[in-house]
């Protein structure tokens, strides 16, 4: 078997093993899940190759020099707070890891798609165990059990947000609604007729989800579809996608704001406590307290004399919680160089996709990373869960986008 197919697998075996079966262990080894050390094994069998063969680059096109300055800030702000939570910081640069796998493993159309796909099927599996789980099957649910650590499950069914096989119901959002969106963007040259099917069992998922955010990412990444199109050459087809476009933002803004409109009407998706609004309370004082730790607190806990912004019915939550929102809690855990260092990152995957649109033959095959980086970012701004917390998926896309500008670069030298 050839090293480049080996690493291929165990980018399948990582991704499945932190979306479907994140609380498996390996016998005997028992300080890391078993998909981090399949992680571990993916970087030792890349290194080797790069190490005795020529195939592949070390240019990370920026990048890889951000991913190293985040980790090297991350690694002092815990160092200076006395904060090194050697499990978290695993956790992180492993992560960064896999960056750098799918970035290497992404070089070509077939290769991209690879990862497109292999993210597909696996939410196929969790999205139907989903279903299963909201019709009571016990298989479903004990399956769960027996490949997690905890009991999170429990909470979940008795909210009535199915949770998949993916750690809890927030994480299970953001995969399904990617899953989704990878959907509607790839085309499907061998299985056309399945993307029907598909996009109803990814949007089934989320409805029994109940994922507030994972739902307006979708909305946005439907809209983002309409207005593009690019494998559309008709300008009147074009012209009517746009037109839809914006028919469903109007037709968004009525179901979510008012309640004669509302099809959420008497479910979590319309409910509007103290735990929602508390929200603004929690990231005012995650700024708060970045303003008084500069360079971050290495783990964010709010101290309750930083609390800012909270009425008495928001304050338990606010004190409770983090910031549940990505740029709070970046910031308060690792300061304003960190959440710089983070934005850059994200600023970095909106030039990349810039290039690739103007200068790559297959632009459109990077499109659904490009979208899908967007709308994890805009679930992880309204929870705990993001890159520098558990988020795995917008890894993948990052490392997509490394090696779309890499191609683009290419054709561009050719043209010349």
């Amino acid at each position: 078997m050839k090293v480049f197919n080996l690493e291929k697998i165990l980018i399948f075996l990582v991704m499945a093993g932190q979306f479907l079966f994140q609380g498996v262990y390996i016998p005997g080894m028992d300080f890391a899940p078993a998909y981090l050390l399949v992680l571990i094994l993916a970087v030792v069998v890349f290194i080797v190759k790069k190490m005795f063969s020529l195939k592949g680059t070390m240019n990370y096109n920026g990048f890889g020099i951000l991913f190293a300055l985040l980790f090297a800030d991350i690694l002092f702000v815990c160092l200076i707070n006395d904060k090194m939570d050697y499990g978290r910081l695993m956790l992180i640069f492993f992560s960064f890891l896999f960056f750098w796998l799918c970035k290497d493993n992404a070089e070509s159309e077939k290769e991209v798609r690879f990862l497109y796909y292999s993210y597909i099927f696996i939410m196929i599996i969790s999205s139907l165990v989903a279903i299963g789980q909201s019709m009571n099957i016990e298989f479903c649910i004990t399956w769960w059990q027996n490949t997690h650590a905890d009991d999170k499950i429990v909470g979940a069914l008795e909210e009535s947000r199915m949770i998949g096989m993916a750690a809890d119901t927030l994480a299970f959002g953001y995969q399904a609604s990617t899953a989704f969106i990878i959907t509607l963007f790839v085309g499907f040259k061998k299985f056309k007729i399945m993307k029907i099917p598909l996009l109803a069992l990814f949007g089934y998922a989320l409805i029994i989800n109940e994922t507030r955010s994972a739902w307006i990412a979708v909305i946005l990444a439907v809209v983002i579809y309409l207005l593009n199109m690019p494998n559309v050459k008709s300008k009147i087809l074009r012209d009517y996608a746009r037109f839809f476009g914006v028919l469903i933002i109007v037709f968004a803004l009525l179901f979510f704001t008012m309640s004669e409109f509302n099809v959420f009407e008497g479910t979590r998706m319309e409910k509007d406590d103290s735990s929602t609004t508390a929200r603004f309370a929690m990231i005012w004082t995650a700024f708060n307290h970045a303003i008084h730790y500069p360079l971050g607190m290495g783990a964010y806990s709010v101290q309750n004399d930083l609390v800012v912004g909270a009425n008495p019915a928001e304050y338990s939550y606010v004190v409770k919680n983090t910031a549940h929102n990505l740029l709070g809690n970046c910031v308060a855990s690792y300061g304003f160089i960190g959440l710089f260092l983070m934005l850059m990152i994200y600023l970095k995957s909106y030039k990349s996709y810039k290039i690739i649109s103007k200068n790559h033959v297959y632009y459109a095959e990077y499109l659904p990373a490009f979208v899908c980086l967007i709308t994890l970012a805009l679930n992880a701004f309204f929870h705990n869960s993001y890159i520098l917390n558990g988020e795995f998926s917008s890894y993948v896309f990052f490392g997509i986008l490394a090696a779309g500008v890499s191609k683009a670069e290419e054709y561009k030298e050719e043209i010349k």
